[in-house]
């Protein structure tokens, strides 16, 4: 009967140690997180998306313990937003970007601002941890439903030809029929070139959401 007691008093205690092995291991992962919340620059253009759509706002600071954005822009007008919603955020923090859902929790109408909840795991993701693929090179695409071209592609971007005119920051929808992508994003910048003959524009676009993975080369082809 003893042994039986010493038995279940180890397992006990294995249990209690490996639990709180994974909570200073959660925290200590969590700290990290939000470490980078601090490394986003005052000025810095950040990309808020809701369910409306993807704007770009900037980031202003912190506000007693929160963050303060500007009014988010589309098109050189204000977007307004409402308390309680619900948005997903994309800061740049050197060579990584910040991810993170928030709320909006006030509005300051005097300076055209939005305060919205310090969230408690943001994501952590490196800028060149997305391999673009060329292989689709020359696959047709759609920008707001007008031709274009792919250059190349991630799971998180792309860049595009096409006779469009786009400005940095707009939403365009982007579909791509091979790859049976059907997404919003935005533009990072487009740069004139020649292309099909005449004037066009080379497009870099991040996507407000993740494609399906991307097979690094198109599959053989069944007999």
């Amino acid at each position: 009967m003893e042994s039986i007691l010493q038995t279940l008093q180890f397992f006990a205690l294995s249990f209690v140690l490996a639990m709180a092995f994974g909570y200073v291991v959660t925290q200590y992962r969590l700290r990290g997180r939000r470490h980078f919340l601090e490394g986003i620059a005052p000025e810095a253009v950040v990309r808020v998306k809701s369910e409306c759509g993807v704007y770009r706002a900037r980031f202003i600071g912190w506000r007693e313990g929160h963050l303060e954005v500007s009014a988010p822009l589309q098109r050189s007008h204000f977007v307004p937003l409402r308390v309680g919603q619900e948005l997903i955020i994309e800061a740049p923090v050197q060579d990584k970007v910040v991810l993170f859902h928030t709320e909006v929790i006030s509005r300051d109408p005097r300076r055209h601002s939005f305060i919205l909840e310090k969230p408690e795991a943001p994501s952590v993701v490196n800028r060149r941890e997305s391999n673009r693929i060329v292989r689709y090179a020359g696959t047709e695409a759609l920008l707001n439903e007008e031709p274009a071209e792919l250059v190349d592609v991630s799971i998180r971007g792309g860049k595009f030809l096409s006779k469009g005119t786009f400005n940095a920051g707009d939403v365009v929808r982007v579909r791509i029929p091979e790859l049976g992508a059907n997404v919003l994003g935005w533009i990072i910048d487009c740069i004139p070139v020649a292309y099909d003959e005449g004037q066009g524009t080379c497009t870099r676009i991040r996507f407000a959401d993740d494609l399906p993975p991307i097979p690094a080369h198109t599959s053989p082809a069944t007999s």
